[in-house]
């Protein structure tokens, strides 16, 4: 159960009124939550001078669960959390940073990626720690899983990283 709090609802009511579902209202709710905290967030690394060398990874963990008791949609996909269709393993999500070329901003990477790709991709690829054998960045892990889809994403380079 979504515990949403109350104050949410009464601030964004003209927003959430007009959803039947009541756990597709508290998703909206805390997806509204979500949105200003990020804002705040950003607000805050302006300040601080600190948003030029920020990236924000916004994504799920795994589809919605399309059930009555859920209130998700995967549409157009089929399935939902806990199964192996796309609906349940593809998701959304998005990744904002200054250092992303403006010309690579705003597009949808249509690439195979895996959550084991994040570590090499955020330290090799968008912090540019590059190494010169998978793992090395970490001595003491030097058989990290991943695939370094950095300069995909940030430098817009032709082809997919990862083929399985």
């Amino acid at each position: 159960m979504l515990q949403v709090p109350q104050e949410l609802y009464e601030r964004h009511n003209e927003t959430l009124a007009p959803f039947m579902n009541e756990d597709r209202r508290d998703f909206a709710a805390l997806m509204l939550n979500a949105d200003e905290a990020i804002a705040n967030l950003t607000i805050a690394l302006r300040r601080s001078k600190m948003y030029a060398k920020t990236m924000m990874v916004v994504l799920s963990d795994n589809g919605g669960l399309v059930s009555d008791v859920g209130g998700g949609s995967n549409y157009p996909l089929r399935g939902e959390k806990k199964y192996l269709y796309e609906g349940g393993v593809r998701v959304h999500g998005f990744i904002h940073s200054p250092m992303i070329r403006a010309s690579m901003r705003g597009r949808t990477y249509p690439h195979m990626f895996h959550m084991v790709d994040w570590v090499p991709t955020i330290l090799q690829g968008m912090l540019r720690r590059e190494s010169s054998e998978r793992g090395s960045i970490f001595p003491q892990y030097s058989g990290i899983d991943g695939i370094n889809h950095g300069h995909s994403l940030v430098d817009g380079l032709e082809g997919a990283p990862r083929s399985e």
